[in-house]
């Protein structure tokens, strides 16, 4: 009996180890309400990462320069978190999706731009702002570059003159035929990428503000842009997305911009590790960037507005590696 009862103890006690040792491998992290989220437990994550793992296995570590996906991810993330923020903004602030899509158009486009400007220009150092401007010293040597958010602002004013659906130039000029080709990118490639034109926006838009940080890029009317468009007004006038430009570059930035949304962060953190390891050009970027949106689109474990705002991030990527690929 004393036998059987050891034999049991030791089932037990096998079976509660299996369970602690099979908990311990799954991926935890907290949600901003304190509720526990086990990725180990995620279908979307899982197939993501036996992807990643598939892509590296099958491709040479050939990426570009480390600093240059940094700086991409840099974008990547900022649009991502730029993103939410504005359509947090105009959610709570508007019952209206045309003045909702704005905010979250400008949102991304802003953040993502001033990352990736800020990882460029300031490896060594961090940038002031000091009211409408950013000024630092430049630790890589290249000249002195101070980040206009207000010229920034004015020039997506005017790329949006017309519709919120449309990047239109008619009220831009454009430095040159390398910014241009920064900027924009080819007909074809935009026809291989399984997003929708509001995501490939904010990319666009991202590398206006991009040009616009750089000098690269001027409105075509001294006068006041102003849109043809009553959404684009409303959130241009907007002061919480005066609010949100002004926390850039503060000491709340960080916290401002966190998203704390579990599930898709550690999407958006498995896309920059294969981002990193993998991308090196731009059939490799579209795959990757093809990959993950049908992996989103298919997923029962997202609602509507995380996947906009991961593939806004992923937008971002293509036009992010587009503008710094064509900037030499």
């Amino acid at each position: 009996m004393k036998k059987e009862n050891l034999a049991k103890l030791l089932t037990l006690s096998f079976i509660a180890i299996v369970l602690f040792v099979t908990a311990s491998c799954n991926s935890d992290v907290e949600d901003n309400s304190g509720q526990r989220f086990s990725t180990g437990q995620s279908a979307l994550l899982n197939d993501l990462a036996t992807f990643n793992r598939r892509v590296l296995e099958e491709t040479p570590n050939t990426r570009v320069s480390a600093r240059a996906t940094n700086i991409i991810i840099e974008d990547i993330y900022g649009a991502y978190r730029g993103g939410k923020k504005g359509y947090d903004i105009g959610k709570e602030k508007y019952h209206d999706k045309r003045i909702t899509a704005v905010c979250t158009l400008l949102g991304g486009a802003i953040y993502g731009g001033y990352r990736s400007f800020r990882a460029y220009y300031y490896e060594n150092s961090e940038p002031v702002m000091k009211g409408d401007k950013v000024n630092a010293d430049l630790g890589n040597g290249d000249k002195r570059t101070d980040i206009d958010m207000g010229e920034a602002k004015t020039m997506l004013y005017a790329a949006l003159a017309q519709d919120l659906n449309v990047v239109d130039f008619g009220n831009i000029t454009v430095k040159d035929s390398t910014a241009r080709k920064q900027i924009n990118l080819d007909a074809k490639l935009l026809k291989s990428v399984n997003l929708s034109q509001e995501q490939l926006n904010i990319g666009k838009l991202h590398n206006v503000v991009l040009a616009s940080f750089e000098g690269n890029i001027t409105t075509q009317h001294a006068y006041k842009i102003e849109s043809k468009d009553y959404a684009v007004n409303a959130a241009m006038e907007s002061k919480e997305m005066e609010e949100l430009s002004d926390m850039i570059g503060t000491t709340g930035e960080t916290a401002y911009f966190s998203t704390a949304d579990p599930l898709p962060d550690k999407v958006m953190e498995l896309f920059k590790e294969i981002f990193q390891d993998t991308a090196n050009d731009y059939d490799t970027v579209i795959m990757l960037i093809n990959k993950y949106a049908e992996a989103i689109d298919n997923s029962d474990e997202l609602t509507d507005s995380q996947k906009m705002h991961i593939k806004n991030g992923l937008a971002t990527a293509l036009y992010s590696f587009n503008y710094w690929h064509n900037k030499h």
